[in-house]
């Protein structure tokens, strides 16, 4: 989302961008909200084909504001020092996300934070790294009452032109390490005050009571959704390997869900139907490529299954979408 906030303020026509890549500009409007990784992706697709240079990702997370925290963890600005902030982060990221995980470790002198990516996609790794490290590095500067110095830098992506290199070290105060394929990982010294100018307990006991629900499981149904708004395949996902990716038994995410008034393929079955849709609605889409795409064994079963959910097959639900479209020009 903040990607998406620099863009504007940089004078980009976002809505013109996502346009290229059949997003519908509904999906980043608002206030920060979770998106499909797939969604993302053609974002930074987008972006990137009309921001010339290597660093908008950069520049987006340097320039990103403080009232977009919740994107790192709605405690991070509650926590007494720059090391509590980090520990929030990553019980956040444990907690909310299934594709960026956090580890904080810390020594005498350095506090070090590392970032693992569990997806394949090299735009999202290369740019959302670069960005995340950036944003990171902008919340210690705003509100820690003696900025720690970065001392390390080391980046999951190839280094890039010397141009970038140079903006890079200027930014970070250090030259950054290139590593492709492995963490995103940066580190602090610990020899001052790292003491943040926000911390409050009133804002402390606003922002706990989400965080724990999702943390002991009460929020499993959003985990499902979002894992499936990521997932490659989402038609091939069944209920023991959402569990399995979850990291609960099958029997506990039925009886949550259960719960919490639906099932794993009511949840499923709207996804599917989301995601199919907004698929089919791309210029040019074809129908075989969509359920190969989600995951369907074949295009007759992806046929049958999307006339369950509409009363229509897939081609004749993108020729009524058409027709209504023509009637409305």
């Amino acid at each position: 989302m903040h990607i998406v906030v620099w863009a504007r303020k940089q004078g980009f026509v976002v809505p013109e961008a996502l346009q290229e890549v059949g997003l519908s500009t509904e999906r980043f409007a608002g206030q920060p909200r979770r998106v499909p990784l797939v969604a993302v992706e053609q974002l930074l697709e987008a972006l990137s084909r009309r921001i010339p240079g290597e660093l908008f990702a950069l520049r987006s997370g340097a320039d990103a504001p403080t009232t977009l925290l919740p994107l790192l963890g709605p405690m991070m600005a509650a926590s007494p020092t720059l090391e509590d902030a980090f520990d929030e982060l990553g019980t956040y990221y444990a907690a909310m996300s299934d594709h960026f995980h956090v580890r904080v470790s810390r020594t005498a002198s350095v506090l070090e934070v590392t970032g693992t990516w569990r997806v394949e996609s090299e735009l999202v790794v290369r740019h959302g790294s670069e960005s995340v490290a950036a944003h990171w590095v902008a919340f210690a500067r705003a509100i820690c009452l003696e900025t720690p110095p970065v001392v390390r830098v080391r980046l999951p992506f190839a280094r890039g032109s010397a141009g970038a290199q140079r903006a890079r070290r200027e930014y970070f105060g250090v030259t950054p390490t290139h590593e492709p394929g492995t963490a995103l990982q940066l580190a602090w010294s610990r020899g001052g005050d790292t003491r943040l100018n926000t911390q409050d307990a009133v804002l402390v006991s606003l922002l706990r009571t989400p965080l724990e629900k999702e943390a002991t499981g009460e929020g499993l149904r959003a985990r499902v959704e979002r894992a499936l708004l990521a997932a490659e395949k989402p038609a091939t996902l069944g209920v023991e390997a959402m569990a399995g990716e979850l990291g609960v038994s099958a029997r506990t995410l039925t009886r949550q869900l259960a719960a919490d008034g639906t099932s794993f393929g009511e949840l499923s079955r709207a996804t599917l139907e989301r995601r199919a849709k907004e698929r089919l609605a791309r210029p040019g889409a074809q129908v075989r490529a969509v359920a190969r795409e989600l995951g369907y064994a074949s295009r007759g079963s992806f046929d049958r299954a999307f006339a369950r959910w509409t009363g229509a097959t897939p081609a004749r639900w993108v020729a009524a979408q058409s027709a209504t479209d023509a009637g409305s020009d």
